[in-house]
């Protein structure tokens, strides 16, 4: 029984599939010309962390020398750009358990979930200060202009848009207030960029009339702001969400803005 279990444990061993790896020795005997050739052999284990620590620059496909001692599979493993690291780290070694297999896959899942993508506009008149507030249908309260980035757009185009739609105006984007992205647990995530922009005009006509996009629009100083919206004793309004009272006291107190070259196209200068 000993025997058996000692057969089997020297069977579970392997050695380096890198014809170069310094763990190949090549013996030349003294006293003949004959030469030997041995190998230092690994667990499964020890193997996969062997090769990624001593041939993680090694680009090429390999005999996978556990397959070819367990399934007789002599094929050559790996991948086109990442070679045989690849079939090593996912088909060997602890990454190999189903347990390990079922984690890569939720993550595969997750990863496939959409990223949701919104566009926030802090608007100020210069001229006055005044700062820019849409209200929304249905009694959802006032808020800023803002919405969903649509395929094929831009950033900077989504806060233009929708801009136009729910104030009626032509911005001119000046900054970059905040970028967030909030993964969420189960996979996909929700990404914002505030920016901070300006009218194009300087006495622009706001929005009146409405429609699906919003009610109207309307400018409000910010003690406009704080007197119709926050103090208790005397608002008469209602906000939809709290960025305004975030983003109006920022840029008011004259905190940080960022260049709108943050925001650029991947391989642009």
């Amino acid at each position: 029984m000993f025997q058996q279990q000692t057969h089997h444990q020297q069977q579970e061993l392997f050695p380096c599939p890198y014809e170069n790896c310094f763990t190949h020795h090549h013996d030349q005997s003294s006293s003949s010309s004959s030469s030997t050739n041995s190998s230092e052999l690994f667990s499964e284990n020890d193997l996969v962390q062997h090769c990624l620590q001593h041939h993680s620059r090694e680009n090429s496909k390999q005999i996978c020398t556990i397959c070819e001692q367990r399934h007789h599979d002599r094929s050559l493993k790996g991948s086109r750009d990442w070679g045989f690291s690849t079939h090593l780290y996912f088909e060997h070694g602890e990454m190999a358990t189903p347990e390990a297999k079922r984690r890569e896959e939720i993550k595969e899942e997750r990863s496939s979930k959409p990223t949701y993508s919104f566009a926030l506009v802090i608007v100020r008149q210069p001229s006055t200060g005044k700062f820019l507030l849409v209200e929304e249908c249905c009694n959802q309260g006032w808020w800023l202009p803002a919405g969903r980035v649509d395929p094929g757009e831009t950033f900077q185009q989504a806060a233009l848009r929708e801009t136009t739609e729910e104030a009626g105006i032509q911005v001119e984007l000046k900054n970059i207030l905040r970028v967030e992205y909030s993964p969420f647990v189960n996979g996909g995530a929700r990404q914002r960029i505030v920016f901070y922009a300006e009218p194009v005009e300087e006495n622009p006509v706001l929005k009146s009339v409405a429609d699906f996009e919003s009610v109207c629009a309307k400018w409000f100083s910010y003690e406009e702001f704080e007197k119709d919206f926050l103090n208790r004793s005397t608002r008469t309004r209602k906000l939809r969400g709290s960025e305004p009272i975030q983003w109006f006291k920022y840029v008011h107190s004259g905190k940080p803005m960022y260049p709108m070259s943050m925001l650029t196209f991947e391989g642009d200068p």
